[in-house]
């Protein structure tokens, strides 16, 4: 062979080798290559393409690998992102998020936590006990409010005389059939107690008559009405009539009118002022208390003379006058209807003094005498007729 014919032969393998054929082996390996039928690659397998090109499949497979990457980049930073608006949102709050749980990208849960219902919390011993004594509670109101026992069936009202047993029952606030509660005014604990003060001081307050009132509950159904009241011992001379007023002083009423049964008439006070339900205020008080010691010294002589003549000394008195000397005067009406005059100088032994006048006036001492003078600022006792 020349050297033309030995450069093709060697062209012609090296193109064999480029080809996968070489030698013998090669050209086998291409026969068996040709019989056999070529497998078809799977378009849906990443990197591999139809027309198996090596070049075309290991470009896909890298462009698939970025972007598999760029997609797992980002779901990272999503994540991060979502991890970090819930910790800013659970600082800004200073609790854990409200509301529905927003799991992280990628995780999945079983079920929707915010369907869940919550569990009944278990009730306490303390709220318990509190329910329970309420209801105990309602159940006491409801039966002091409606139960017949708490309604007034009976009232007593003893000690009164001037004042009538419906006025003291209107000052009260009490009337038959209402409840027991009806008449009591003041705070909780009055209600509770069954206290009627703040009632009792408001009738003492608005009727002078009425020097002390106690109310008080019997059960069943029964209210005890206690009156003391104060007397009325005498009328004073005022610019607009007559006053009268108890052993104290106390103004009980005012009557513009003069009669007979103006009487015993306190006579010779300059008066100050008169308010009903208060003391009576003189310009001499202290010739207004001898002649109050005075008309004492009178209803004690009447109710100790225990003679049951159907004679009340004092209710026969008619005035007690006190003259610029200091003497003092008493005009009384005697059984058989004369006038007697008594003078009296001191008023040191005045309760004796008005015993035995009234002692003699009801032995008929003066019995058949005209209208006379009785003077006692001597150690003896002397009557004398009018001129």
């Amino acid at each position: 062979m020349d050297d033309e014919e030995l450069k093709e032969l060697f062209d012609k393998e090296e193109d064999a080798d480029k080809s996968g054929k070489s030698g013998p082996a090669g050209r086998a390996t291409s026969a068996a290559d040709e019989k056999a039928e070529p497998a078809m690659a799977d378009p849906e397998e990443e990197g591999v393409t139809v027309f198996g090109d090596e070049e075309k499949k290991t470009e896909g497979d890298g462009k698939k690998a970025e972007e598999k990457k760029a997609a797992a980049e980002t779901k990272k930073a999503e994540g991060a992102d979502a991890d970090k608006k819930a910790e800013t949102e659970k600082k800004a709050d200073g609790k854990k998020p409200e509301g529905k749980v927003q799991a992280r990208p990628g995780t999945h849960f079983p079920f929707d936590i915010s369907d869940r219902e919550p569990e009944p919390f278990p009730i306490s011993l303390r709220t318990m006990l509190l329910m329970i004594l309420g209801v105990l509670l309602l159940i006491f109101v409801l039966s002091v409010a409606f139960h017949p026992f708490f309604r007034v069936k009976e009232i007593n009202i003893s000690g009164n005389v001037a004042v009538s047993d419906q006025e003291i029952l209107e000052a009260a606030g009490i009337e038959y059939n209402d409840h027991l509660f009806s008449g009591i005014s003041g705070g909780f604990f009055d209600v509770v107690s069954m206290d009627y003060g703040d009632t009792e001081r408001r009738i003492e307050a608005n009727n002078p008559y009425i020097k002390n009132i106690e109310i008080s509950v019997k059960f069943p159904s029964t209210i005890n009405i206690e009156v003391t009241e104060r007397q009325k011992v005498a009328y004073v001379k005022v610019p607009d009539g007559y006053a009268a007023i108890d052993s104290e002083g106390i103004v009980l009423e005012l009557d513009s009118h003069s009669d007979d049964t103006i009487r015993p008439l306190i006579c010779g006070l300059d008066i100050d002022s008169v308010v009903i339900g208060k003391k009576l205020n003189a310009i001499d008080d202290s010739a207004y208390q001898k002649m109050i010691i005075v008309l004492g010294a009178v209803l004690a002589a009447d109710s100790n003379s225990g003679v049951n003549s159907g004679y009340s000394f004092f209710e026969n008195l008619i005035e007690v006058r006190m003259l610029p000397s200091g003497n003092f005067f008493l005009t009384v009406y005697l059984p058989e209807g004369s006038i007697l005059q008594v003078k009296l100088k001191e008023i040191d032994n005045i309760n004796e003094d008005m015993s035995q006048l009234c002692f003699a006036i009801l032995e008929g001492a003066f019995d058949n005498l005209p209208d006379g003078v009785l003077d006692m600022t001597d150690e003896e006792f002397i009557y004398r007729e009018y001129e």
